[in-house]
């Protein structure tokens, strides 16, 4: 059995990839969203819930520690004054090493934006580094995009692996087989949708094109936008749903994707969800690739066997 635990535990994607190939038992899981709680504890059979990371004053031994600890510090999208150090949760990299070291795993896996390695939050990626350094694991970190193992959808995230024993592993790059035309449900209608987005962009589409849109606020319509038919989409993320868009006679109609579209975007079966499909959706957007991390556990993750010897009498 593999005993498992983490924080900022989401919707468990972790959990999800852990369970398609692994009997583990499930130690503890930590997240402030009671949406996600709700979710977490309807999905798994979880031994300890902690509502908030800051109130851990103890933890069990574990096999796997994973954390996905906030990225809106980091984000290429958080383009406000309130990013790097100067967010509120920029000291949540402090609590996850401290929960790291409470439970002293044989591996941990942590999982964080791709903007945390680039050159404007240098000096706290150079502190991330030094600060691994100091907890006795090979460790490595290594760029990792979804739509190169296997999901349609253009996801990276930076993974830090470290291991008590051996080094880690990451998974070669693969082509897609199954590509996002796949996924797509085009028996379902679209609508007509008037848009308040003040850029020229929709003047710019061609009539009867089918196009994809990650971002579809009114204020942000087509700011990040392809035509059909595409292999893989824009990161799936916690704004907003990604929307199909049609013009037609001059007039532009659009729907939103479905709950089952952004879950095998992101990997997900076999989930029950219980909250509302507004909270779900921005759930899956703020998850992991299941699909990707799967493979991250398949090489780095050692499965305890115990083996029963029968003594002959002789």
């Amino acid at each position: 059995m593999v005993k498992y635990g983490d924080i900022f535990s989401g919707i468990g994607c972790v959990a999800q990839a852990l369970k398609r190939d692994y009997k583990f038992t499930y130690e503890f899981a930590c997240d402030i969203d009671k949406a996600c709680k709700k979710n977490l504890l309807h999905n798994f059979d979880i031994n300890t819930f902690y509502d908030d990371v800051k109130e851990i004053t103890a933890l069990p031994k574990v096999d796997l520690f994973t954390s996905g600890f906030p990225c809106q510090p980091f984000s290429c999208n958080n383009r406000t004054k309130k990013s790097g150090s100067n967010h509120p949760k920029f000291d949540l990299f402090d609590e996850t090493v401290r929960c790291l070291r409470l439970c002293d795993p044989e591996c941990f896996i942590l999982e964080n934006v791709a903007g945390l390695t680039y050159k404007n939050n240098a000096v706290f990626f150079s502190y991330i580094k030094t600060t691994l350094n100091t907890l006795g694991y090979n460790w490595e970190y290594k760029i990792l995009n979804s739509k190169d193992y296997g999901t349609p959808q253009s996801r990276k995230r930076v993974y830090f692996i470290g291991k008590k024993i051996g080094f880690p592993k990451f998974p070669p790059i693969i082509p897609l087989t199954v590509t996002l035309m796949d996924v797509l449900d085009f028996t379902l209608p679209i609508e007509s949708f008037i848009t308040k987005s003040k850029n020229k962009l929709w003047e710019s589409i061609d009539e009867d094109g089918l196009y994809i849109d990650n971002h579809s606020q009114n204020t942000k319509a087509f700011w990040r936008s392809r035509k059909l038919p595409y292999d893989f989409c824009y990161c799936l993320c916690v704004v907003a749903r990604p929307c199909l868009y049609k013009k037609y006679k001059g007039e532009v109609f659009r729907r939103e994707f479905t709950i089952q579209e952004q879950e095998i975007l992101q990997g997900i079966t076999d989930f029950d969800n219980v909250c509302s499909d507004s909270r779900y959706s921005k759930q899956i957007g703020n998850g992991m690739d299941v699909n990707l991390m799967s493979k991250l556990l398949k090489l780095n993750v050692v499965q305890k066997i115990k083996i029963r010897v029968k003594i002959r009498n002789s």
